[in-house]
Order: C-alpha cells, then sequence, then structure tokens
C-alpha cells in the first residue's frame, strides 16, 4: 500500500516527533522512516504501517484507522507526475 510522504511528516510533527522518536516506538530503523519521508521507500508493510499508525494515533487524539487512512491516501504523487499520472 503505498505511503503519503508528506503526510507522514506532517503527521510525525503535529505529534511532536522527531524521525528518531517515531523509529523507535514504531520498532522500525530511522533510515526507514527518512526514506518514507524522502519518498525513497513508499510501500510499507503492513506491519509497518500499522505500527507507525499506532504510535501518532494517541498523540494526534485520532485513531488508528483514521491515520491509517490518512497515511495511505495518494495526496501528492511524485513531483512533475500532476495530471494524467496513472499510479
Amino acid at each position: 500500500m503505498p505511503m503519503n510522504r508528506k503526510r507522514l511528516k506532517n503527521l510525525r510533527e503535529q505529534a511532536g516527533l522527531t524521525q528518531e522518536e517515531l523509529a523507535r516506538r514504531a520498532n522500525v530503523s530511522v533510515s526507514l522512516v527518512s526514506k518514507y519521508e524522502r519518498g525513497e521507500e513508499r510501500n510499507p508493510t503492513t506491519k509497518t504501517l500499522l505500527a507507525l499508525s499506532r504510535v501518532l494515533s494517541p498523540l494526534l487524539g485520532k485513531s488508528v484507522n483514521q491515520v491509517l487512512t490518512e497515511l495511505a491516501t495518494p495526496g501528492e504523487l511524485e513531483a512533475g507526475k500532476e495530471g494524467g499520472a496513472n499510479g
């Protein structure tokens, strides 16, 4: 399931977490969080997506499902692929 990199960074910052804190709490590597936010890695495993959502949801006052939906909703594809892109 593709992840929206801008939303991940935005939600992490809203939650007041650094990449390091989010990674530690979700039990993933910092480099993986960084790659997701930079768009170098766009398809997290379901386990990783759930772990990130479970960390962020209570800090944001949202349900895990709400955070999952926000992270998995394509909001921005790739730079320069606006309009007419077939995902």
